[in-house]
């Protein structure tokens, strides 16, 4: 634990993805089936963040909620949109907020 502790952030996101890769490729069929391919938020370092990356990424979290509202609503809780037809909807969805 204490060389972890003495990692970077980024190196720290190595482990694990080497982690997952060893553990999924110890399962039957998933060798070499492993994805790494992650949605960088922008995090930046203490001193600047990309905003860029980090609007995008907020605003599919704003579009997953709103779908979510739009199929059902109660006490903070929303429902599960359904696939079909998901792609016009959050093409609409970036027309209206761009």
């Amino acid at each position: 634990m204490r060389r972890y502790g003495q990692l970077s952030p980024f190196e720290l996101k190595n482990v694990f993805i080497d982690l997952a890769q060893h553990k999924q490729e110890n399962e039957p069929g998933q060798k070499g089936t492993s994805q790494t391919q992650m949605l960088n938020a922008g995090r930046g370092n203490p001193n600047w963040v990309a905003t860029g990356p980090r609007e995008a990424f907020h605003a599919l979290g704003y579009f997953a909620l709103e779908e979510s509202k739009r199929v059902w609503t109660a006490d903070n809780l929303g429902g599960m949109p359904e696939a079909h037809g998901a792609g016009g909807r959050f093409d609409s969805f970036l027309r209206r907020h761009p």
